[in-house]
């Protein structure tokens, strides 16, 4: 029986490219694995994201929930158009949306991680 949750069914390649294509549009993941020196080097370039093992996560803070409102399309369109999907979970009492992300079929960081990372990292509000 086939698992419908298979990530290798998606097709992979590298990519330049470290910010969200154009709406509507979505990229391959970039599973090139990274070693620890690059994740490193990378994470001082990502403001707020921490490593932690074999994830990033970032705490987005916000002021309000008007704020929150606009970040979440903001976090599912980086979703889509990355075609990367982190782990996430929203905290109503601290007004906090936290971030996880890691490559699960490639058992750690990969490229597509910093990808998302840096997409997310584009919110502005």
């Amino acid at each position: 029986m086939t698992n419908p949750t298979n990530h290798d069914q998606f097709p992979r390649r590298s990519t330049t490219t470290h910010h969200n294509p154009e709406p509507g549009t979505s990229i391959l993941e970039d599973k090139a694995a990274l070693t620890d020196e690059q994740i490193d080097t990378e994470i001082e370039q990502l403001e707020g994201w921490s490593r932690d093992g074999k994830f990033l996560k970032k705490d987005f803070v916000f002021a309000n929930f008007k704020e929150i409102n606009r970040f979440l399309p903001h976090l599912t369109a980086s979703v889509v158009s990355q075609n990367h999907h982190p782990d996430f979970s929203f905290i109503s009492g601290e007004k906090k949306v936290s971030i996880e992300v890691t490559t699960h079929s490639e058992g750690g960081l990969t490229q597509a991680d910093l990808n998302l990372a840096r997409a997310l990292n584009d919110w502005n509000n």
